[in-house]
């Protein structure tokens, strides 16, 4: 009897758990997914294939000007696929793709009109090579407000909506969905209970005088400040992150997409991040849940 019930548990399992197989042809702003989302995926008795073609900084017009350079000289291969250099229309025929995810780069996300005319030709490519995929977009982020781009951009504000007026024409044009990533971190920006205040300058300046002193950011969702090797020089210095999510960011971020992909609330996540309050990570499910509900 008791073996009859412990099959029956497995076989109502099975029957719970789904699959699926996600490509993203983008850049860091879906790299921040690797962590927590197939953490996400395990937790809930879900198998996610998640494979990145991406490049970091990359835009929609790199994307598509990388594909034609491999489609015209048989020896460049500018991606990678299982640890091997690979072309972009052979990692899209690899698999049989549930979803193919596109993005703009961030710095160009606000702006109008920066999405055409590649997006309309990587959009054909993409169905070219993978034609039973679900093409979807990745609404990405508004900056931390320190970011001293925004003052030129017009600030915080303007930079989300340019990202939702540009995600909204494109989801639009071809119909497609839109993982409305952007959306959720303005939810926990207002939801949180500690708003983020950016660092004064006096502080920063002080920590330069002690080599590894941490800066106490509370509220934030981004990586912020912190000792990080200068690529150019190779010294390490205290530098500001302010357009990648920290590991809050990234918990959030995971959650929404694990939401969309297999079409569950996010309340039901049971794995909670790295190195979260519980509290917090239940925030941030909410955030997640409340974005999907209301993205329209």
């Amino acid at each position: 009897m008791k073996k009859i019930l412990f099959l029956l548990c497995l076989a109502a399992v099975a029957l719970t758990a789904a699959e699926k197989k996600v490509l993203t042809i983008g850049n860091s702003f879906t790299w921040s997914l690797k962590a927590d989302l197939p953490a996400i995926a395990k937790a809930q008795g879900d198998k996610l294939t998640l494979v990145f073609a991406n490049h970091g900084g990359c835009t929609i017009q790199r994307h598509w000007n990388y594909a034609k350079e491999e489609e015209s000289k048989p020896e460049v291969k500018r991606y990678k696929y299982k640890g091997k250099p690979a072309k972009l229309r052979d990692i899209l025929a690899a698999e049989k793709w549930d979803i193919v995810t596109i993005q703009q780069a961030s710095p160009k996300s606000w702006v109008k009109g920066s999405f055409y005319p590649e997006l309309d030709e990587l959009v054909a490519y993409v169905k070219k090579h993978a034609p039973d995929a679900e093409i979807v977009f990745q609404q990405t982020w508004a900056y931390r407000n320190d970011d001293p781009r925004l003052k030129k951009w017009g600030g915080q504000k303007a930079m989300y909506e340019g990202i939702c007026n540009n995600y909204k024409e494109a989801s639009a044009k071809f119909g497609f969905r839109v993982i409305p990533s952007g959306l959720a971190v303005e939810l926990a920006r207002a939801a949180q209970p500690v708003k983020f205040v950016p660092v004064e300058k006096s502080v920063v300046e002080e920590a330069k005088k002690s080599p590894k002193t941490a800066i106490a950011q509370p509220g934030s969702l981004f990586v912020g400040w912190g000792w990080r090797k200068n690529r150019k020089t190779g010294k390490i210095e205290l530098r500001r992150d302010s357009i990648h999510l920290n590991n809050r960011g990234q918990y959030l971020q995971s959650c929404v997409w694990y939401g969309f992909i297999f079409k569950k609330s996010p309340l039901e996540i049971k794995y909670q991040g790295r190195n979260l309050e519980a509290d917090d990570a239940a925030m941030l499910r909410e955030c997640a849940d409340k974005a999907l509900k209301e993205y329209k």
